[in-house]
């Protein structure tokens, strides 16, 4: 909580009924090179910096390996919410819900192998954003250089109904996010879906 510059590295956290590592506030905090595993919610959840000066925290999520999260409920892989913090090359897999969830402003997510999940949420996203209430201005965000495979799209209960299983998930009107340089591999549902504005969606694959 708060703080600035801490460091956790080269950890192996797992059989946690709530969330592996929790960031909340201060100021480049670091959460490196780990093995976060069986976990009950969130993998890792991350916030800080001011959104009203739009003053980043530059919290930084690297090289992890993240699986068997949100095993009862209540978290994706890494939870990225504040201003102006990176998410990259990590390796997340094997969850029944979403692998990176962002909110407000100025995030970068980049480089991460994501596979096998979102195995049983219904109108949900690998990588996702909701924030309807504030939607227009959670701006300045970039998606990019992302490996998306292997996300089965499953039945619904309910006959004829689109379960909605998309590799980034623009929803609620969210706009000016950048969706740049990903790869799409053997997803059976749709691979982008963003009706926000002034969104750029260019050179994925």
């Amino acid at each position: 909580s708060e703080g600035r510059n801490n460091l956790v590295a080269g950890c192996r956290i797992r059989n946690i009924g709530r969330s592996g590592v929790t960031i909340d506030g201060g100021f480049r905090h670091c959460v490196a090179g780990s093995d976060i595993s069986d976990i009950g919610g969130a993998g890792i959840r991350l916030s800080g910096g001011n959104w009203k000066k739009l003053i980043p925290s530059r919290h930084l999520v690297e090289n992890n390996y993240i699986c068997r999260f949100n095993r009862l409920g209540g978290g994706p892989g890494v939870s990225v919410m504040g201003i102006g913090n990176r998410v990259s090359h990590n390796l997340i897999t094997d969850t029944p819900h979403q692998a990176i969830v962002f909110d407000y402003n100025n995030h970068v997510i980049e480089y991460n192998e994501i596979y096998d999940v979102v195995s049983e949420a219904k109108d949900a996203g690998v990588i996702y954003i909701y924030g309807a209430q504030k939607s227009f201005v959670s701006r300045g965000n970039v998606i990019r250089y992302n490996f998306i495979h292997h996300i089965t799209e499953h039945s619904s209960v309910v006959p004829y109904v689109n379960p909605g299983i998309t590799g980034i998930y623009i929803d609620a009107l969210n706009g000016g996010i950048t969706m740049k340089g990903n790869i799409f591999y053997r997803n059976t549902g749709t691979a982008i879906f963003t009706h926000g504005p002034d969104s750029r969606v260019e050179d994925n694959i």
